[in-house]
Formats: structure tokens, C-alpha cells, sequence
């Protein structure tokens, strides 16, 4: 428990760990104080010494990762990198294990390559590694996604994703234009079709047979973007 190293009672600290299916599990830690800095504090930052170990998750200062790091008080538009290494092809879970006094703020985690935020208060968030390091592609936000400019949650439009003898149909409880892609979890683009057009009605993609597993559709159109998960 690293929390000694944060020394303000009322500092927000939280705990995010990685485990992969061979069960080998790593943590970082970051936490929001009211005297620390952007930079390297060496009252609360400690480098991550195994990088580049089988599995490992840490923070960045600069390019440098980092183990536990102290960064200034928390506010919405706050962002935090995540760097992952990976020595294994394999599913990785990341899991919010723990907070302190931010049992009430926003804690999404972003993967930006398959335009996904996951809300770590509520559920854990799993994708295919593959054998290598990661430092643009996880992102930690602390308020909403329609806050933080990506519009995932609009309450007019919603996306239901449905697989079946080798269809997927998709369903949006509003009309809605522009491109779609279907990927798997490593992000390979499976399928692609400009200028569809997604209605309450359905519309329908011959995918032909695929892996058992959990694959990612999304819709771009040009004022908004649509993703749902659905499973084989």
C-alpha cells in the first residue's frame, strides 16, 4: 500500500492493474496532491524499474515510466498516459482496484485505438495484447466521454450489435450515416463500408464465419460517432 508516500488526508489516490491469462498481474498507482508537480517529485513519484518485464503498467513524466506518481490536484480535463509491455499474445484485463477519496469522481479508461471508454468504477476493461509495448493507445480520464469531446453516450442515438449465422445486424434507435468498420480486439479491421446508413430497421453484414470472441463495431458519420461491442 503505497499510500503513505502521499502524505494529505484528503488526497485522491487510485490503483490500476493489468492481469493477463496467464495470470501474471501488474500495478501502477497515481495520486493527486496538493504540492506536487507536473515534473519528478521525490516525495511521491518512483520509477518503474521493470519496464520491460513480461507484463507491466505504469505512468509516464516526460517519456520515463513510472510506478507511482504524485501529480497536482485532480480537475475534469485532467489526462493520464498509460504505458503497457506485453512479452505475451494474450487477453489482458485492466481492473480498477482501488481508490481513496475518489470513490465519487469519474474514472474512464480510454483505448484509443478502438475508440472505447470503459467507466473503471463499474467494469473491468479486456483486449488481445500482442507481444509488445504500448505508449499511445491507453489513456485514464476523469469526467465523462461526451465531456472530454468524444460522443459515445448521445441519448438520441444508441447502437445494439447482434451476430447470427454470419450476419451481424446493427440497430440505432436513430438514423444515422457515415462509415463502418468491424474489429477485433487487437484492432484488426475486419470489415469496412463507407456511406452506410443505420436504422431502427437494421441493417445487415455479411461477416461469413468467425472466431468465437468479442469484436468491436463502430459507425463514423460526420457529426457523430457510434461503438458497441458484441460477441461471437
Amino acid at each position: 500500500n503505497h499510500l503513505n508516500l502521499f502524505r494529505q488526508v484528503e488526497t485522491k489516490v487510485l490503483w490500476v492493474s493489468i492481469t493477463n491469462t496467464q495470470a501474471v498481474y501488474n500495478q501502477t498507482s497515481v495520486g493527486f496532491i496538493d504540492d506536487a508537480t507536473e515534473g519528478v517529485d521525490w516525495a511521491y513519484d518512483t520509477p518503474k524499474l521493470n519496464a520491460l518485464s513480461d507484463l507491466s503498467l505504469y505512468s509516464f513524466i516526460g517519456t520515463d515510466p513510472y510506478q507511482i506518481q504524485g501529480l497536482p490536484p485532480l480537475t475534469p480535463d485532467r489526462v493520464v498516459p498509460l504505458g503497457i509491455n506485453s512479452n505475451y499474445s494474450t487477453e489482458v484485463t485492466f481492473v480498477l482496484d482501488n481508490v481513496s477519496n475518489m470513490e465519487n469522481d469519474y474514472i474512464y479508461l480510454e483505448d484509443r485505438d478502438l475508440n472505447i471508454f470503459t467507466d473503471l468504477h463499474s467494469s473491468s476493461y479486456v483486449f488481445q495484447a500482442i507481444d509488445e509495448t504500448y505508449t499511445d493507445r491507453f489513456f485514464l480520464h476523469f469526467a465523462p466521454p461526451s465531456v472530454t469531446g468524444v460522443d459515445m453516450t448521445e441519448s438520441e442515438n444508441s447502437l445494439a450489435a447482434y451476430y447470427f449465422d454470419e450476419t451481424l445486424t446493427l440497430v440505432s434507435s436513430g438514423s444515422v450515416e457515415g462509415k463502418v468498420e468491424v474489429l477485433d480486439m487487437s484492432g484488426k479491421l475486419l470489415f469496412t463500408k463507407d456511406q452506410a446508413v443505420i436504422t431502427p430497421a437494421g441493417f445487415k453484414i455479411n461477416l461469413g464465419e468467425i472466431n468465437d470472441g468479442v469484436y468491436i463495431v463502430r459507425v463514423n458519420g460526420d457529426t457523430k460517432s457510434l461503438s458497441q461491442k458484441f460477441v461471437k
